[in-house]
């Protein structure tokens, strides 16, 4: 959300600062798709 608000100059937000968050995110997303959903 962050980078489209970037792309439309609503509000300028320090994407740098969300690589190490993303980092974090990208494979716990992974494991929750892959591991926990199926078994919903």
């Amino acid at each position: 959300m962050p980078t489209g608000f970037r792309m439309v100059k609503l509000k300028m937000f320090p994407i740098a600062d969300m690589i190490p968050a993303m980092v974090i995110i990208m494979p716990l997303s992974w494991i929750w798709a892959n591991w926990f959903l199926p078994l919903l």
